[in-house]
C-alpha cells in the first residue's frame, strides 16, 4: 500500500526544495569544473602561443644566421693572431702620445679566444674622448667592458680606468 502523507502540500514543498537544492549543488559543481577546465584551456592556449612565437623567432634566427655566414670569413680575417697582441701595448702608447694622453696598459687573464686588459688614462676630457674614438675606429678586435672616471683636482684633467678584452684567432 502506498504511503500517503498527512499533509500532501508540505510533502510536495519539501520534495521541491530538496530537488532545487540538489539541482543547485549540481550546477555549482558543474560550474566549478567548467571554471577549472576553462583555466586549463586558457593556460594551454598561452603555452601554444608562446611556443609558436619561439618557433617563429628560431626560424628568423636561422635565416639571419644564413645571411651572416657570408660575413664570417671577413670577421675572422679581421682578428689578429694571438702572438701579434704582444705589440698591442706599444700601439696603444703610440696612439696615446698622438692624442696627448698618458696611458698605462696591462694585460689581464687569458681566455680561449680573448685576453683581458686594463688601461689607466690621464688627460683632459677632449684628449681622452679623442683617444677613445681613435681606439674605437682603428682597433675592431678590442671591446670595453668597464669604465671608471675620476676627476683630478680642479676638474680639467681626468683619470679613466678601462677594462676590456682583446679578441684573437
Amino acid at each position: 500500500m502506498p504511503y500517503k502523507p498527512k499533509n500532501p502540500f508540505l510533502f510536495k514543498l519539501i520534495t521541491s526544495i530538496g530537488l532545487v537544492l540538489l539541482a543547485s549543488v549540481a550546477i555549482i559543481l558543474v560550474g566549478l569544473d567548467t571554471k577549472s577546465v576553462a583555466t586549463e584551456v586558457i593556460s594551454s592556449k598561452e603555452e601554444v602561443n608562446k611556443r609558436i612565437k619561439q618557433v617563429n623567432e628560431l626560424a628568423e634566427l636561422r635565416e639571419e644566421a644564413k645571411a651572416a655566414s657570408a660575413y664570417l670569413p671577413i670577421l675572422e680575417g679581421s682578428l689578429p693572431e694571438k702572438d701579434s697582441l704582444f705589440s698591442f701595448p706599444d700601439k696603444i702608447r703610440s696612439l696615446a702620445s698622438q692624442n696627448g694622453v698618458n696611458v698605462n696598459f696591462s694585460f689581464g687573464s687569458e681566455g680561449p679566444d680573448s685576453i683581458g686588459y686594463n688601461m689607466l688614462i690621464n688627460g683632459t676630457y677632449a684628449e681622452v674622448v679623442a683617444f677613445l674614438r681613435v681606439i674605437e675606429d682603428n682597433i675592431p678586435y678590442a671591446s670595453i667592458s668597464s669604465i671608471d672616471v675620476a676627476s683630478e683636482g680642479t676638474g680639467s684633467r681626468y683619470t679613466i680606468k678601462i677594462g676590456g678584452n682583446l679578441f684573437f684567432k
